[in-house]
């Protein structure tokens, strides 16, 4: 008999996937408890035995789409960045954080002119007030993209490298 699944519950005569939504993926699923019917009636299977393997089965889709949501995130703030810095970069400004910028106050005031003085910038959607005021943050450095940060970062160190050693 295979062990009964942590994730299954037998409700109005059919069996359940129930599961609360983790702290982690709170944000991102705002559903407190996911429930999907696994379409097994407690009378067909009274042990749970088939019903267990379809909860193991919905559980790693939940977990894959709830990994989804918070990559897809990840990657949507990694997008945004990028695309603040190329238009502050197309303004005639380095890209500076915020915070960092209050720090450089004639730095602050020189972009401050150049949004009041310019009337095609984007300030309806205030793309263009984000990337030259820096209004977004640098995106967290995930596990995934390790090493292609540390190849951008270590690039011109890396060219010197014969094959056997970058392996």
């Amino acid at each position: 008999m295979a062990a009964r699944s942590d994730y299954l519950r037998a409700r109005d005569g059919a069996w359940y996937y129930w599961r609360r939504v983790p702290i982690a993926y709170a944000a991102l699923d705002r559903r407190t408890f996911v429930r999907i019917s696994l379409k097994i009636s407690v009378a067909d299977d009274p042990k749970g035995t088939r019903a267990a393997r379809a909860a193991e089965r919905a559980n790693g889709e939940t977990e894959a789409y709830w990994r989804g949501l918070a990559e897809g995130r990840a990657v949507e703030a990694e997008t945004r960045y990028r695309a603040a810095r190329d238009r502050a970069k197309a303004l005639g400004f380095d890209y500076v954080e915020a915070a960092q910028l209050s720090d450089r106050p004639a730095d602050l005031i020189e972009r401050l002119r150049l949004l009041v003085g310019r009337r095609d910038l984007d300030v309806s959607g205030d793309f263009d007030v984000a990337a030259v005021l820096g209004g977004e943050p640098t995106p967290e450095l995930r596990l995934s993209g390790l090493l292609a940060a540390y190849e951008t970062l270590q690039g011109a160190s890396l060219k010197q490298l014969s094959p056997d050693q970058l392996r």
